[in-house]
């Protein structure tokens, strides 16, 4: 057969649009059986092979050999720094935390989330889940 298809000759007229549809109409039609036939030749290509994996290609990155150190932003490691000077500072001032929760106190109420996003500042996350009961 060699794949070679004698072309087909259909009469249409533009200035009078006799036969344009027909044309197009069997246009698609044929254009739409190839590409049906050329998808079932690779699936049953695919199907002898006994794997899809010939039809994907995988990219993978081209130097792997090179080390690649962790990038941490430079604000992180200032909050991080920041935080260890903050607990340095309160691990000073613990005997004085101490003293004053020992003082008997008129009324103690417990931490509000208000409380806890004035101390933590902007490390403070509101997490609504803390109080679910699953």
């Amino acid at each position: 057969n060699g794949g070679e298809e004698k072309p087909l000759y259909m009469e249409m007229s533009t200035l009078t649009e006799d036969g344009v549809m027909q044309v197009r109409a069997r246009a698609c039609d044929d254009l739409l059986a190839k590409r049906v036939e050329a998808k079932l030749r690779a699936g049953a290509a695919s199907l002898r092979e006994g794997s899809i994996a010939n039809r994907l290609y995988v990219a993978r990155p081209k130097n792997t050999f090179e080390e690649r150190p962790p990038v941490i932003p430079d604000g992180v490691l200032e909050k991080k720094r920041k935080r260890a000077a903050d607990q340095m500072d309160v691990d000073m001032t613990l005997p004085a935390v101490l003293e004053a929760a020992a003082a008997p106190t008129a009324a103690k109420r417990t931490m509000t989330m208000r409380d806890r996003e004035l101390t933590e500042g902007e490390d403070f996350y509101l997490n609504l889940r803390d109080h679910w009961l699953l």
